[in-house]
């Protein structure tokens, strides 16, 4: 029988020595590990060549391991138990559907996405643990890069060429305004859209309630107004989108929300929200995980529900 070219770090010579401690006696652990004698002599012999240390000392037909080979056994059990362990794992995972998945998504997505998500998966795996990270838009991809999550949900496709991109669908940033806003008589219908459209150079005078600078919205919404050379007077600067709407709704000011966020809140009473037409105010939401990484099934589904969720 040919010898493994590392046998200090083999697994089956580290349960040679394990059988050969336990049994005392070469036939007896031979026969236990279904080989014959001479092989198990040779297997001990050339690991102890090779670790250049004595393991077993030989007193009359038994073999008593030494302080070198107790230090062996020490480290040739755990890692032995550690690779029963993880196959253990590996087979409950196939047969009970255990695992983990890391999501890492917009702080301000999450109120909407996770209420449709969780639930679908959930029912699919209720064993596999969802764990969401939620960090503004421009870090997400760096999270899934350094390997902090698993999948990253995206405001456009990732930049970096190590990820995979899965188009979900189309947002749109959309204005904002009060109810009884004067303004509104200006909006033009859009038949392919449930929103009209309205020029937003007619909100030129009006208060705008926006973002911070280092949230995705409030970057669109720059964009939008520079598009047009409007500098906006803010009224107040807010991280939630729900407390801008909010505001919206009683008069306080104007703002800019994307469509599938509002789509989810009952405001009462509701804004008037209108296309804007620009570039800028449409984008792509997107699934994002590494390339070249093994995807357990469970992983492949998450990204069908995702799709269906969404």
């Amino acid at each position: 029988m040919a010898a493994p070219s590392d046998p200090q770090l083999n697994n089956k010579y580290m349960e040679y020595v394990v059988a050969l401690a336990q049994h005392q006696t070469v036939s007896a652990a031979a026969e236990a590990m279904f080989i014959s004698q001479p092989a198990m002599s040779h297997f001990i012999r050339s690991l102890e060549n090779r670790l250049g240390v004595k393991l077993f000392n030989r007193v009359r037909n038994r073999y008593i391991p030494t302080y070198e080979g107790e230090r062996y056994l020490f480290y040739a059990r755990r890692i032995i138990a550690l690779e029963t362990q993880m196959r253990n794992e590996f087979a409950e995972i196939r047969v009970a559907g255990h695992g983990q998945i890391r999501l890492a998504l917009p702080t301000l997505r999450s109120a909407y996405i996770l209420p449709s998500l969780v639930p679908a998966y959930r029912r699919l795996y209720p064993n596999v643990k969802l764990v969401t990270l939620e960090a503004h838009s421009q870090v997400l991809e760096k999270m899934l890069l350094s390997g902090e999550a698993d999948f990253a949900i995206l405001n456009s496709p990732a930049k970096n060429s190590d990820t995979t991109s899965l188009f979900i669908r189309r947002d749109e940033i959309l204005l904002a305004v009060p109810p009884d806003h004067p303004q509104i008589a200006g909006s033009q219908r859009r038949p392919d859209s449930p929103f009209d459209t309205i020029d937003i150079r007619l909100f030129r005078e009006d208060g705008f309630i926006l973002q911070y600078p280092d949230q995705r919205t409030r970057q669109t919404a720059d964009h939008i107004l520079q598009d047009v050379g409007i500098v906006p007077h803010v009224v107040i600067q807010t991280r939630s989108i729900e407390s801008a709407l909010k505001m919206v709704s009683q008069g306080v000011g104007i703002c800019f929300a994307p469509e599938t966020y509002i789509r989810q809140l009952d405001l009462c009473p509701p804004p008037r929200c209108f296309s804007l037409g620009s570039p800028h105010s449409v984008y792509d939401l997107s699934l994002a995980y590494l390339k070249n990484t093994y995807l357990p099934v469970y992983f492949q589904d998450f990204i069908q529900v995702v799709k269906q969720s969404l």
